[in-house]
């Protein structure tokens, strides 16, 4: 989840035409951060990196998760950095391409093993990106058409988000698998900070920072895409 930036010439306060201009500009960008993404990651995984990751994160037991996890996360909070700041518009869009490039970084052994070990996997995965599409699409329209602000829910997702880091943590630590319960609750939370985010990017950005909103609702689109593509690969590995 990331912070609302209530900061001044938000969204709501310019005019129509600006706010259309701004939330045009959002959405081609978020577009095109998902296109980096996904080649990003085709690429990565066609290729013998794909192997090497996967095989580093398999065989490296909780260091390499450790170190998977932690570069996750320094990735995404140096392309937020650079994506939010007051810098240059190449400095931005150079924040959200690492951004994008990250996560198809970290994603790789799972879309690894759906590709080559799990029966139907390039199906499954084509599956997981349209659930997550419909979702996404879903949750925007609510948030444009009920026009509600759900800053609210700002402290729930807080309070989640730190929950689910925490049981990743234990998870690794002491070698249990999260199960299906855990996609599951993962993809309502996600959900949540869709509706979350959504909402701050119509309200509250100010309309020169349009990177900065694409790459809040990017984040929560990867890490949907993640949770739902888990969660239907354990429903195959049940078949």
């Amino acid at each position: 989840m990331n912070q609302a930036y209530a900061i001044p010439n938000a969204a709501a306060t310019r005019s129509l035409d600006e706010r259309r201009e701004f939330i045009k500009k959002t959405y081609l960008t978020l577009l095109v951060a998902v296109g980096v993404f996904a080649l990003g990651a085709f690429l990565m995984v066609t290729s013998g990196l794909g192997a090497k990751v996967t095989h580093f994160a398999a065989g490296s037991g909780m260091l390499g998760q450790a170190l998977m996890l932690g570069g996750f996360i320094g990735i995404g909070f140096l392309s937020q950095r650079w994506a939010v700041s007051g810098a240059s518009k190449q400095l931005q869009y150079l924040g959200l391409m690492v951004g994008a490039l990250g996560y198809a970084f970290f994603f790789t052994p799972i879309l690894y093993i759906a590709s080559y070990y799990v029966n139907d996997g390039p199906q499954i995965i084509a599956k997981a990106g349209i659930m997550t599409g419909f979702i996404f699409a879903g949750l925007t329209a609510t948030v444009i058409i009920t026009k509600k602000d759900f800053s609210f829910l700002r402290g729930i997702l807080s309070v989640g988000f730190f929950g689910a880091l925490g049981l990743i943590v234990v998870g690794m630590l002491f070698g249990f698998n999260l199960g299906s319960w855990f996609s599951f609750a993962m993809i309502a939370l996600l959900a949540g900070s869709v509706l979350y985010n959504t909402s701050n990017v119509f309200q509250r950005f100010p309309t020169d920072m349009h990177v900065a909103a694409a790459l809040v609702l990017f984040s929560d689109i990867a890490m949907m895409f993640f949770y739902v593509l888990r969660l239907l690969l354990a429903f195959a590995g049940d078949d």
